[in-house]
């Protein structure tokens, strides 16, 4: 799964955000993030 979203999604998103400033680089480590603080605890359940 994650090699899936490091090889599909991730170029796509920087794709989406280059015309965001500083590329969108930001918002997509935000996203991930944030991603992570959610999946984090679904982990345990």
């Amino acid at each position: 799964m994650i090699s899936l979203v490091l090889t599909e999604f991730v170029p796509e998103a920087l794709a989406i955000g280059e015309e965001l400033p500083r590329g969108g680089k930001s918002e997509l480590a935000a996203g991930t993030a944030a991603g992570v603080l959610v999946m984090l605890p679904l982990a345990f359940v």
